[in-house]
């Protein structure tokens, strides 16, 4: 008997962000940006960046195969209010525990992506043989399941370290993504002009330097705001590679257990080359409020 009530449209980006790019929000109507058509479409928010079924576990919860999903939207919901800080305020504020959860979250974006899921079902070679260490039947969907199904229910590093039923392949995964080699910090910049922040399926974009190291992970939060993750060190990274000044990448002030970021401005430009980079990452498509307020080409 099928189940009605189970969730089967599975969103690889939370709709609480997508949301944010709506044109026409009672309606919850995006514009659409197909890039394999080159069409640009109007949609309902539930029918961009999801996958039907993507985290159905019939192996590993076999009385509730949509599990995954149902934990994740937990997961959002807990994140989506300290989100909404980003929003509105313009001095924004974290308690230490925030700022981990919220680094956190971020990594298990990348996670939980199709593209991510896609890497694992294609491992061929050695990255093939290293996986089977750990998933020796070599169905490494069932891998990226397993894993990503406890991952969801941690709330901090420290969990999914002590966790003794992930894989240490994906806690090594997890540490890095959240705080790389030196750790990470968070900038919120707001854009001036005329060229709004747009939202591609690859989310967030990583972005690297010559020496591959990462350096920024951009997370658009609506069309005049984006949430950027810093790397400890890209202070030291030559202007003409880092791209923005001295004044946008430094650092949160902390106070005692809190820390303090202050929402900084940028302008068309600059909004121009981050967009540049969702366009040239996404495979699937685009979503934006406003087809007059950006820039495609």
């Amino acid at each position: 008997m099928v189940d009605y009530s189970e969730p089967i449209k599975h969103h690889y980006i939370p709709q609480f962000i997508l949301k944010n790019f709506c044109f026409d929000p009672s309606r919850r109507r995006v514009n659409f940006h197909n890039v394999k058509t080159g069409k640009i479409v109007v949609k309902l928010v539930s029918e961009v960046f999801m996958q039907k079924n993507l985290y159905r576990d019939e192996l590993n919860h076999l009385d509730t195969p949509t599990q995954i999903e149902k934990d994740l939207a937990k997961y959002e919901s807990d994140v989506a209010k300290i989100i909404k800080r980003f929003l509105v305020n313009n001095d924004i504020r974290l308690t230490v525990k925030e700022n981990e959860s919220l680094l956190l979250f971020f990594a298990v974006m990348g996670l939980r992506s199709c593209n991510t899921l896609t890497g694992f079902k294609n491992a061929s070679g050695n990255t093939k043989e290293f996986y089977q260490k750990f998933q020796s039947d070599g169905n490494f969907e069932d891998f990226w399941k397993r894993n990503l199904g406890f991952i969801v229910k941690c709330r901090s590093i420290a969990e999914i370290v002590s966790h003794p039923q992930i894989d240490e392949p994906m806690k090594l995964f997890m540490q890095r993504d959240a705080f790389g080699i030196f750790g990470k910090y968070f900038i919120v910049l707001e854009r001036r002009g005329d060229e709004d922040f747009l939202i591609g399926d690859s989310y967030p974009v990583m972005i690297t330097g010559d020496n591959k190291l990462p350096m920024f992970a951009y997370c658009p939060l609506s069309p005049e705001r984006i949430l950027i993750i810093a790397s400890n060190g890209v202070e030291g990274v030559p202007f003409g590679v880092r791209q923005f000044n001295d004044n946008v990448i430094k650092k949160p002030t902390i106070w005692m257990d809190e820390i303090q970021i202050t929402v900084k401005k940028i302008y068309e430009q600059v909004v121009h080359e981050i967009n540049q980079d969702f366009i040239k990452h996404s495979h699937i498509g685009l979503v934006f409020k406003d087809v007059n307020r950006v820039n495609l080409v």
